[in-house]
């Protein structure tokens, strides 16, 4: 993942200044070959699609709901970069820095341990209070999951 967003920030970062501004975040939005490769790159780690081009072609509708898709939209697209980048500039310089993504990055990858902490710790809990038997009651009575516990189905 880490490679996946530096790569995602190279080909964004057209002046190879090592920090993005709006500017070059909207010319990347717009960039047919930035939206291609940055689909193939994700689509390696994250499939979500058949293939790299149903992705991309997701990626297109999501940056064209943004309001990327026709030239009076424009103020709306970039008033959403202006805003997300508010998340990312830390220093308030209006450029998001290599090292901010880095830290978000790193950031992320903290909470999203917390989280895989917290759910293995509730796995047990699950199990002891009834666990995938009452999930069967709130799902409408769906039957025997496949999952066995001490000798018994949940």
């Amino acid at each position: 993942m880490r490679n996946f967003l530096r790569k995602v920030f190279d080909l964004i970062d057209s002046n190879g200044d090592d920090q993005l501004s709006a500017d070059e975040l909207m010319k990347g939005s717009d960039n047919d070959e930035v939206i291609s490769q940055v689909a193939v790159n994700f689509h390696e780690i994250f499939p979500i699609r058949k293939t790299p081009r149903e992705l991309e072609s997701f990626v297109r509708d999501v940056i064209a709901s943004v309001g990327g898709s026709s030239t009076s939209s424009i103020s709306n697209k970039q008033e959403a970069i202006h805003l997300g980048m508010k998340y990312l500039d830390d220093n308030n310089d209006g450029f998001i820095q290599r090292k901010e993504v880095g830290k978000h990055y790193n950031s992320a990858g903290k909470k999203f341990m917390d989280v895989s902490k917290t759910v293995k710790q509730m796995g047990p809990m699950l199990a002891m209070f009834g666990g995938m038997d009452n999930m069967n009651d709130f799902m409408g009575g769906a039957g025997n999951t496949g999952f066995h516990f001490m000798g018994g189905d949940l």
